[in-house]
Formats: structure tokens, C-alpha cells, sequence
């Protein structure tokens, strides 16, 4: 007959689980993937993640201006870009009027070329300058056709480096 197990020894058994009542249970807000446990109750993260119950990532090492979802990624936050999420996108903000006629300006990072205009339609060029209607083009209230829908008051953009 097997030997009867006292109430300590129950309770310290209940904090264990699988065949052999071996493997421990760890604390209830533990995160199931991202953490594990030694012994019953404690939250030891896996490699990329921490907090109290790993519900956070590591950023890729030297991120900036950003955050990760997963470990060692840098997300950019809005208005930043690079690797690192350390170059300042702003170059539309700081050189206003360098896109022409109505174009949208985007600001890129340096090696992309600072910035980029999305062209109405019509109209062509780096910086959009170059228009088949005259040279400066007001923003049209027109309707305009774009793939069989109809648009009121969108102008079409066009990217010209595609």
C-alpha cells in the first residue's frame, strides 16, 4: 500500500503538474509563450522579453525613437526613421513648398533622398514642377474617375518615381 500524503505534502504536490507531478506551475499571470518557472508561483523570462510577467520585448539594441512587438525589432514612432529610428523625418515640414502644383510631400531619410512628391495627375518631375496644363496648377474640385468609382474634391496622386 502506498504511503498517505499529509496536508503539506498535498498542498506543495497541487503547485506541480504532468505525469510525475514534476513539472512546477507557474504564477497565474505568467505569460504562457514568453515565460516559465523553476519553482511553483515564480516568472522567468525566455530570451528577448522582461516585466513581471514578460509581457514586454527587448528593442533591437541602439533603438531610438522606437519599439518592438517582438523582441529586437525598432519600430519607428511617427516623424522618426533609420535603422535606429534616430533620423528626424521632417525635411517637408522644415522646406516647405518643395513639392509644386498641389503635390503631396513625404519626408524619407537621407539615403532615400530626404523626401518624395506624389504628383496630381498631370503633372511630372522630382518636384512635381513640370505640369501639361500651366505652370502652377490650383487644386481641382472637379470629378475625377479613378478605376471605374467616382471621387468628389480627391485630387489623383501620382507617384512618378513607380
Amino acid at each position: 500500500m502506498p504511503p498517505r500524503l499529509g496536508r503539506k505534502e498535498l498542498q506543495e504536490l497541487s503547485r506541480y503538474t504532468g505525469i510525475l507531478c514534476q513539472t512546477p506551475i507557474c504564477s497565474k499571470t505568467c505569460h504562457k509563450e514568453r515565460g516559465y518557472c523553476r519553482k511553483p508561483g515564480e516568472c522567468r523570462c525566455k530570451v528577448g522579453w522582461w516585466g513581471d510577467n514578460c509581457e514586454k520585448c527587448y528593442p533591437y539594441p541602439g533603438c531610438v525613437n522606437g519599439n518592438c512587438t517582438r523582441p529586437w525589432e525598432c519600430n519607428c514612432k511617427k516623424g522618426w526613421g533609420g535603422m535606429l529610428c534616430d533620423e528626424e523625418l521632417n525635411y517637408c515640414e522644415t522646406h516647405a513648398g518643395t513639392c509644386k502644383n498641389g503635390a503631396k510631400c513625404i519626408s524619407l531619410i537621407k539615403e532615400e533622398g530626404n523626401y518624395k512628391c506624389l504628383c496630381r495627375e498631370g503633372t511630372s518631375g522630382r518636384n512635381c514642377e513640370h505640369s501639361e496644363f500651366s505652370t502652377t496648377v490650383k487644386p481641382s474640385t472637379s470629378t475625377v474617375a479613378v478605376n471605374s468609382t467616382t471621387h468628389k474634391n480627391e485630387p489623383l496622386l501620382i507617384d512618378n518615381e513607380t
